[in-house]
């Protein structure tokens, strides 16, 4: 089930499998550890939690299930990173014969690691946004990715050697810079460029504090209870979403709400990890159809925390040991959902999720059974809040890339409470 997922490369994928299931959910500190492939992290990590009994287990619903499908996707690739200076570095373009689609290919000499290893050569294919990484100083990306879209290989060759000229009359230029791989069956691919200050915190590492820190939480507060209730993710990107398993049932809309924390990590760019919090809805006639939506708190309040690359293992730990603070009762937001009872005509909550979904610069515009879903028709009525939120729960439902689903989560959130139909 595992490999069938991930049948695209670097493609994000919700685990259905988190959904409805009833499993163990336990899951030994010692075997969540082994997901901790650093030695150093390891051993801060052992150190900040007092993990002297490894023994012991960490009981959060479908943690066992969690952690089988990131083993299995952190396991599939080898993570590689050499340094490399940009006289060593070019592009070229190839056409790929069995999609048709132009790719990028990086060409690095001389490429060394940590350890002082010099490799002669790596050829790379281009993965996310290297491309418009490695081009972003020279202002050159949407030129490059101009070049790209046609297949226009002589001009870039023609580049690739001007800036070879540049680099030798203009050593300022010639900046070291850290390539980030993975490799599969021998096969490389780059997936982002970074500085020197880079801290590696994966999807492995992000599971795992996370996990150890609800733990804490729970053991110092024994009326805590937690579950994964949505989980994605691939080799470089994780998204999981855990619920408090106590709830409150809301009469008026036929649903329950939980209070829930969307931790998130992306290991391409200066953002790593983050955790937000979060309402999970889930409607009564149909209890493994969830609706995730993110309220706006008091300001004295951290509901949303972002860590970065270049912050030092101990602050990430200590931030991270922080989330269990973003679970709150649900029952404060219960009064926002009542205030819609009478104060909104449903029909035009859901013309402002529409218009969002079919303008011309909408990100959502190429996801037609989503538009669909919201187009106003004769036999679609929506005279109540608990209808609008079975729509809603049906576009989670959706396949559609991630970091859509992120933003149509972030748009739902913002006409459901506020009637605005913002993404942020």
């Amino acid at each position: 089930m595992k490999k069938e997922i991930f049948n695209e490369k670097f493609k994000q994928v919700f685990v259905p499998e988190i959904v409805g299931h009833k499993t163990e959910g336990k899951l030994k500190i010692s075997k969540l550890l082994e997901l901790i492939t650093d030695d150093g992290y390891r051993q801060e990590i052992e150190k900040y939690f007092q993990l002297e009994n490894q023994e012991n287990y960490i009981l959060i619903g479908s943690i066992d299930i969690a952690y089988e499908y990131v083993k299995y996707i952190t396991e599939k690739f080898d993570y590689v990173n050499y340094y490399a200076f940009s006289k060593n570095v070019r592009t070229y373009i190839e056409q790929n014969e069995s999609s048709n689609e132009n790719e990028m290919y990086f060409v690095i000499d001389e490429p060394f690691n940590n350890e002082g290893e010099v490799l002669s050569q790596i050829i790379a294919k281009a993965e996310y946004d290297s491309v418009n990484m490695f081009y972003k100083d020279r202002e050159l990306s949407k030129h490059i990715n101009y070049l790209k879209k046609n297949g226009f290989t002589r001009p870039l060759e023609n580049l690739n050697k001007s800036w070879e000229t540049e680099f030798s009359l203009n050593d300022k230029l010639n900046k070291r810079r850290n390539y980030r791989f993975v490799k599969e069956f021998g096969k490389m691919y780059l997936r982002s460029i970074t500085s020197d200050q880079y801290n590696e915190y994966g999807v492995a590492f992000s599971f795992v504090v996370a996990m150890l820190a609800l733990h804490k939480a729970m053991q110092s507060d024994k009326g805590l209870n937690f579950s994964i209730t949505s989980l994605s993710l691939n080799e470089s990107k994780i998204d999981i979403i855990v619920s408090a398993n106590d709830s409150v049932y809301v009469k008026e809309i036929e649903s329950y709400i939980s209070s829930s924390i969307s931790i998130r990590n992306n290991d391409l760019g200066n953002k790593s990890l983050s955790f937000t919090h979060t309402l999970k809805i889930t409607r009564l006639q149909n209890t493994e159809r969830e609706i995730y939506i993110f309220p706006k708190i008091k300001e004295d309040v951290a509901a949303k925390t972002a860590i970065s690359h270049g912050t030092s293992i101990g602050t990430v730990l200590s931030t991270i040991d922080s989330m269990s603070d973003v679970i709150y009762s649900a029952k404060e937001f219960v009064t926002t959902f009542k205030g819609f009872y009478n104060a909104r005509t449903y029909d035009e909550l859901r013309a402002k999720i529409e218009e969002k979904l079919v303008t011309n610069n909408s990100p959502f515009k190429n996801v037609r059974e989503l538009r669909d879903l919201f187009k106003r028709s004769a036999v679609q009525n929506i005279d109540n809040l608990a209808k609008l939120l079975d729509m809603c729960g049906k576009a989670e439902m959706i396949d559609m890339d991630f970091d859509l689903k992120f933003k149509l989560r972030y748009l739902i959130s913002n006409v459901l409470l506020y009637g605005k139909n913002n993404l942020e």
